[in-house]
């Protein structure tokens, strides 16, 4: 039965380790484990480190450790069917992007010096992450996830069944399969890599890297900026929009409809086969594609090549 409870980590309840290891902050304090009744999991305005492991059978397991001073600003409460996760720090706002991505590029932030929270749920669970800093070490849960990172986010996530991130900041993030739809979309700096996916759509306004294994379905990406994209095997309908200097390979595969939209000095390269493409291109992009079927339209300035590629 689902149950709601509030938990607060404070200094005058947690257990200070045995020895004297401390952090930066003060020493190391740690809370037994809790258990939660609860299907999903909300995490928000966390900063530290988030491991979730889907090796529960019913309910939820909670784990926590860190500095003192930090440890005492977390907050777990289970709402409902809803377990809630979230650590308060009056320093930032947190949901100012500057902030965050100042906090990180001044060196202020180092992740051991927060807390780290583990939790054990079972597979399929739902889990959604906001206004997050720090490092995951997500499991295959193969259930949907969200991840909404501010500042810095490092770290895994296994195979789900979909999936919605979005980095305001700095990341490095790779990610198994996504069953269904996949969703990204960066502003900043990220490098993500993500496994076989079924639709992706995948926007970029800055400098972001995303590499995929394949896409079972369609892949919609658009960019604003120097962010690339790479897929190794496409399986459906195709829609690029560029704007700036992206680019967007696509290795091979077969693409039921191949719609390109080049502002700027942005490159296509597609090893596939294309059916009807329609090409657009208003400035000094180049678009290749090894072969196409029915008929090609192109109108602009730049420069489309068939066939021949390496």
């Amino acid at each position: 039965m689902a149950y709601k409870s509030t938990l607060l980590v404070s200094a005058a309840l947690v257990a200070v380790l045995a020895g004297t290891a401390a952090f930066a902050q003060g020493e190391i304090a740690t809370w037994p484990t809790a258990s939660f009744d609860t299907d999903r999991v909300e995490v928000e305005r966390f900063a530290g480190t988030l491991q979730i492991v889907a090796d529960a059978t019913d309910g939820m397991t909670v784990d926590a450790f860190g500095p003192e001073d930090k440890m005492a600003r977390l907050q777990i409460e289970a709402n409902g069917d809803t377990l809630e996760i979230e650590f308060n720090h009056s320093q930032f706002r947190w949901n100012d992007w500057s902030t965050w991505l100042g906090w990180w590029h001044n060196n202020n932030f180092e992740v051991e010096d927060y807390p780290t929270v583990v939790v054990h749920l079972p597979v399929g669970s739902e889990i959604e992450i906001e206004r997050f800093t720090g490092a995951v070490d997500i499991g295959d849960t193969y259930g949907p996830i969200s991840v909404s990172a501010a500042g810095v986010l490092d770290g895994t996530i296994g195979n789900v069944s979909m999936a919605d991130v979005d980095v305001a900041g700095a990341a490095d993030l790779n990610m198994g399969d996504v069953e269904g739809a996949l969703d990204i979309l960066i502003a900043g700096a990220a490098d993500i890599s993500v496994g076989n996916v079924g639709d992706a759509d995948i926007a970029i306004r800055g400098a972001g890297d995303v590499t995929l294994v394949s896409v079972s379905g369609q892949l919609d990406v658009s960019t604003a900026g120097a962010g690339d994209v790479t897929v190794a095997q496409i399986n459906g309908p195709v829609d690029i929009s560029l704007a700036g200097a992206g680019n967007v390979r696509i290795e091979g595969g077969r693409a039921e409809e191949f719609d390109v939209s080049i502002a700027g000095m942005g490159d296509v390269w597609f090893g596939g086969t294309a059916v009807n493409p329609d090409v657009s291109i208003a400035g000094m992009g180049n678009v290749f594609i090894e072969s196409y079927e029915g008929r090609l339209s192109h109108s602009g300035m730049g420069d489309i090549d068939i066939g021949s590629g390496s």
